[in-house]
């Protein structure tokens, strides 16, 4: 607002939240975390036994009624 005496539109906002999630992902998914992906981290587990992990994302993603219109 400051810059252009104007409110940012929707279509920009839309645009800042896309490039901020893709930052996001690009620190997370750094060189020691795609090795780790990739070949597995050995861990000590609680009951003493050494096991290979490999890391991984889960997502919840699902259509929510309100963003849906019916005309």
């Amino acid at each position: 607002m400051k810059h252009y005496d104007d409110a940012a539109s929707q279509a920009v906002l839309t645009h800042c939240k896309r490039e901020l999630m893709q930052a996001i992902w690009k620190l997370l998914l750094d060189d020691e975390f795609m090795f780790a992906y990739e070949n597995g981290d050995v861990i000590e587990c609680a009951d003493g036994v050494k096991r290979r992990v490999y890391p991984r994302f889960f997502t919840y993603a699902a259509d929510y009624s309100e963003k849906c219109y019916f005309y």
